[in-house]
């Protein structure tokens, strides 16, 4: 499908473009550490081959979401996947979206990333 858009700016600067893997409070009491371990390598293996394999992606996305190869092509060598823990500056980015969030109305009310992350 071809769109006819244009580029008219990247987010270079303005976002880090992160994904998370979340699990709900059941799901993660319910399992022991070895299953969840299990995902995670399993998640991260296939990150580790998208990025090993980026024409291979380029064709799955190309197919799948009927976008023209060309900027499907520039997002995927633009990424770099895999997984990491969340740490402070995650953290902090993320509180910094939610603050923007929140002035802008985009969600009702202002919330603590911290304590999204405990789940209180």
């Amino acid at each position: 499908m071809e769109t006819n858009a244009r580029f008219i700016v990247d987010g270079e600067g303005l976002t880090t473009d992160r994904d998370f893997i979340i699990v709900t409070e059941q799901f993660y009491n319910e399992h022991d550490a070895d299953v969840i371990e299990l995902i995670i390598n399993e998640i991260d293996a296939s990150l580790n081959y998208v990025n090993d394999h980026p024409d291979e992606l380029i064709d799955l996305l190309v197919d799948e979401l009927q976008i023209n190869e060309e900027a499907v092509e520039v997002t995927v060598n633009r990424r770099v996947y895999g997984i990491e823990p969340v740490n402070e500056q995650i953290i902090e980015e993320q509180q910094e979206i939610a603050d923007l969030f929140f002035e802008l109305d985009i969600i009702p009310e202002k919330i603590t990333i911290t304590d999204v992350i405990k789940g209180d």
